[in-house]
């Protein structure tokens, strides 16, 4: 058999089959990079991730500091503190600790837009005809140009059924037996679209808010395939949100200290 023929006879590339994906998260190294390393482990053949966007705060955590403090209480900062820097010594000797180090572990390019809204990254969604834009966390609201480049969805995944700050924070201080996880289709500016997804993780009597934000990660993950694999399939159900009578807003020093005075533990 000539090479011609062998090569006529080759099959397919079978990745135009692929569902086109690209990521965008929070760069840290507290629990974004394990939602991202389980993420990309557990993701099917049929996904194709063309690519991480990791996107800086806007605000460090050092401007933050005294808030951290008086909510999180000294051990909790103390511990925290510790853990950040442990991670980021740990990233700089070739063990993935950030949302970009993972990403290069999973051999999948790192975006190097400095926003989310960045003309050329809506023009390199649409260039790769990404399907579905996957949210692990943006200060930066999503614009109409973005929202419209994906051939899908903007997902976004949340730890909570509504957009409020550290809802597993308030579950816990409420005394809930479980606490929400949300796939949500974004909406522009700061609403929230159609529920795509929902499901319950169950809060343990003796649950911390470390803990609890821990057992997020694989849950959410699986969360976010079952909805990656119903829009492939065309039967994503698109659900309205409903609002609860439950604080939205991000939690206060006093209320830090008002969990830890009546059993809490962040750790």
């Amino acid at each position: 058999m000539t090479e011609e023929l062998q090569e006529l006879q080759e099959p397919e590339d079978e990745s135009t089959d692929a569902m086109r994906v690209t990521i965008v998260a929070e760069e840290s190294v507290l629990y974004t990079p394990e939602m991202a390393d389980y993420l990309l482990t557990e993701l099917p053949e049929n996904v194709d991730v063309r690519g991480v966007l990791p996107l800086e705060r806007e605000s460090s955590r050092l401007d933050n500091a005294g808030y951290y403090l008086d909510f999180l209480g000294p051990y909790a900062s103390l511990w925290f503190g510790f853990q950040v820097g442990k991670r980021k010594l740990l990233d700089l000797v070739n063990s993935p600790q950030t949302v970009s180090s993972v990403a290069r572990d999973h051999d999948v390019p790192v975006l190097g837009f400095d926003r989310v809204n960045h003309p050329e990254h809506v023009r390199f969604l649409r260039q790769e005809d990404v399907d579905v834009v996957v949210s692990l966390g943006t200060e930066e609201p999503f614009g109409s140009d973005l929202l419209d480049a994906p051939n899908e969805a903007c997902l976004t995944l949340q730890h909570g059924d509504l957009q409020e700050s550290n809802p597993g924070f308030w579950a816990l201080k409420n005394g809930e037996d479980e606490a929400t996880v949300t796939v949500h289709e974004v909406a522009e500016g700061t609403e929230i679209g159609p529920i795509l997804a929902q499901g319950h993780v169950p809060i343990r009597e003796s649950e911390s808010w470390d803990s609890l934000r821990r057992r997020f990660s694989p849950y959410g993950a699986e969360l976010l395939i079952g909805t990656l694999r119903d829009i492939d399939e065309g039967t994503v159900d698109r659900r309205p949100v409903v609002r609860k009578s439950r604080p939205s807003q991000s939690p206060r020093t006093q209320d830090g200290k008002a969990f830890r005075d009546q059993g809490g533990r962040f750790l």
